[in-house]
């Protein structure tokens, strides 16, 4: 992820996140509602959390206060690839192009091995998504 323009990743442990008192402008919260309200505490003023993954396996958050957890001036949003439109995804493309940011996959598989693209999906050595081609 470093490699990937991330300044730094905090990890995941026993359902804490492990960063101390840090606070940063942007978190990308991959391991979702399992540490949600963890990551809230390192988003800095004006900051923003955006929740794209749930790596951690739990779909919501038992008593979530938003207004104890989100602290004011700070935001949070999420991202679902089913929130993507053509405009969206084009513009994505654009900034692809002019950053010149390397989207190579990590990984690609056949259709008589998409069990296996699955199977390297879940484990620890995958990053991002994969392709399978026809």
């Amino acid at each position: 992820m470093l490699a990937n323009g991330f300044d730094d990743i905090i990890l995941e442990q026993a359902g804490h996140v492990q960063a101390g008192s840090r606070q940063f402008d942007k978190v990308l919260e991959l391991v979702g509602s399992l540490t949600l309200q963890d990551s809230l505490t390192l988003v800095a003023k004006n900051g923003i959390l955006c929740v794209t993954g749930s790596l951690g396996g739990v779909w919501s958050s038992k008593d979530f206060d938003p207004m104890g957890f989100v602290t004011a001036g700070t935001y949070l949003t999420s991202f679902s690839s089913s929130d993507v439109t053509e405009q969206t995804f084009n513009d994505m493309l654009q900034v692809i192009e002019q950053h010149h940011i390397d989207v190579t996959p990590t990984k690609t598989f056949d259709l008589a091995h998409t069990a296996d693209a699955q199977a390297f999906l879940d484990s620890s050595d995958s990053f991002g998504k994969v392709v399978v081609l026809p």
